[in-house]
């Protein structure tokens, strides 16, 4: 969750915002929309990556 914060904030500015109190409810909405993708992105990541993982562990198995 940290992470996605950071690596958003270098992105947007109006993520670094989003956790402060004096911030418009619009401003906010679009930071946590953004989290909510980054998110998201990551599963799919992990998930590309256990698939990857399996398959190259099914190959090494068959050269074998």
């Amino acid at each position: 969750k940290e992470n996605a914060k950071n690596s958003l904030t270098g992105k947007y500015a109006d993520v670094a915002f989003a956790f402060n109190r004096h911030i418009s409810k619009k401003q906010k909405k679009f930071a946590k929309t953004l989290e909510r993708g980054a998110k998201r992105q990551e599963k799919q990541i992990k998930k590309k990556l256990k698939k990857l993982n399996k398959r190259i562990e099914e190959i090494s198995k068959l050269e074998k």
